[in-house]
């Protein structure tokens, strides 16, 4: 971490997703009387969500799913994904990757995220868990954290995003102020490789998959 923030020139932007309706829908899934939780997918939080509009922004924004190799000074691009989710274990954080996010259903990401979660938990990760991230999301919100940060990002990847705790907010909704779960994001990048432009483009792709979740349901 401090060879991180010693050589990678950090930019932080910090947004904010209004995520009521996404939280409507995963509400409406996990009380469904008909669910069987025997057999059927864990409870859904909002992470899921928050991993599946990553990996599609990821798709379409390739310059954050690179790596920066500093002894060629070359961006190496990668053809898969691997994110990678900070745990919090009684040993300390640990961060197991999600391999091939872009490919799973949001059902299919929250077994895998309460599989490795409860691995984590249970003193069983291994460094091979950790291999192969090229992306780190950091969910602070589960851990009741505060809203904004300033992710340091793990070399080589070249950004990171912080997943502050959803609120209630006060929220101008069609000229009216209502009350919105609001999702706090604060998302660095290594301003070596990607402009304020390219950063901007990625996060409104992140937030208007997170507002319109019928997009990552798709």
């Amino acid at each position: 971490m401090v060879e991180s923030v010693r050589t990678i020139p950090h930019v932080t932007d910090c947004d904010d997703a209004d995520v009521t309706d996404l939280d409507r829908l995963r509400r409406g899934f996990n009380d469904d009387p008909s669910r069987d939780p025997a057999h059927d997918a864990p409870k859904l939080g909002l992470l899921p969500f928050v991993v599946a509009a990553v990996a599609r922004a990821l798709r379409r924004h390739p310059v954050f799913n690179a790596g920066l190799d500093v002894e060629r000074e070359e961006i190496v691009y990668h053809d898969r994904i691997g994110i990678a989710i900070g745990v919090q274990t009684e040993r300390g954080l640990v961060a197991p990757v999600l391999r091939d996010p872009d490919r799973r259903s949001i059902r299919e990401l929250a077994v895998e995220i309460d599989r490795i979660t409860a691995k984590c938990r249970a003193g069983r990760f291994e460094s091979a868990d950790a291999e192969g991230a090229t992306y780190t999301i950091s969910n602070a919100g589960a851990m009741g954290g505060s809203r904004y940060s300033t992710p340091i990002i793990t070399p080589p990847q070249v950004a990171v995003l912080a997943v502050g705790r959803s609120r209630l907010m006060p929220w101008v909704v069609d000229g009216r102020v209502e009350p919105r779960l609001v999702m706090p994001l604060s998302h660095s990048m290594d301003h070596r490789i990607v402009d304020g432009a390219q950063e901007i483009a990625f996060m409104r792709d992140v937030i208007g998959d997170l507002e319109r979740p019928a997009r990552l349901l798709l």
